[in-house]
């Protein structure tokens, strides 16, 4: 089990994230929902380890957690430039490197001997993916997975991470949309101005949805009857 202690992170004097906790399970897919600036990169970025936690504690089958213990998907993925997609992949230090990137390019489909730099946003997704899916670790932390992805490729992305989660592995999703979290994930917390508001379960995410739906519409329906008043 992953867990997340009274964690305290930030960036130099300015603290972004004050107390977080919640746990995750084997098997299980957890969604970190939060809109744009909330913390949920700050968050993957001190799982991660590049980023130093300012306090609490970090804990993974009741050890400390380490940068061995999990792979990170960011938003937006950098490769370096001249480099082909395999010289990539072959950078992670993959056991049996070769059969496993082909194994799983079967699904991706990506030019490996291309330049990654010619990539469209897409299969700069999926390449990144394919490294930390190779790498296999327990805990797969993804940010914002389903953003720049085609229709077949999402597809193909939930159907991974329902195989993963039935595998045994720990997956940490974050998404600003609800709707790409409900239908795959079993736990949703609810990170708002870096505090995890509350953890809801499947049972409980008609209530986040009614309770996102209600602050966005009342602060929606004021600004509208500024900007456009009711006639009637």
């Amino acid at each position: 089990m992953l867990h997340v202690k009274n964690l305290k992170a930030g960036y130099g004097n300015q603290v972004v994230l004050e107390d977080v906790n919640f746990e995750a399970q084997p098997n299980s897919i957890h969604g970190i929902l939060g809109v744009n600036g909330s913390g949920k990169t700050t968050l993957f970025r001190t799982l991660n380890g590049w980023l130093p936690k300012q306090g609490g504690a970090l804990s993974f089958e009741g050890e400390k957690l380490n940068p061995d213990h999990l792979s990170f998907l960011k938003t937006k993925p950098y490769f370096y430039p001249f480099m082909k997609g395999r010289e990539y992949l072959e950078l992670l230090k993959i056991t049996n490197t070769d059969y496993v990137i082909d194994q799983w390019n079967e699904i991706f489909e990506l030019p490996l001997d291309r330049m990654a730099q010619d990539y469209s946003t897409g299969m700069m997704k999926k390449l990144a993916l394919l490294g930390i899916l190779a790498q296999d670790r327990p805990i797969l932390i993804l940010d914002e997975p389903f953003s720049g992805v085609d229709v077949a490729s999402n597809e193909k992305f939930q159907e991974i991470f329902s195989r993963l989660k039935k595998s045994g592995k720990i997956l940490l999703l974050s998404s600003h949309l609800l709707q790409t979290l409900t239908h795959i994930c079993d736990q949703i917390s609810l990170l708002n101005n870096g505090v995890i508001q509350k953890t809801y379960e499947q049972n409980e995410f008609f209530q986040l949805e009614e309770l996102i739906k209600g602050e966005i519409m009342t602060k929606l329906d004021a600004q509208l009857d500024e900007l456009l008043p009711n006639q009637q």
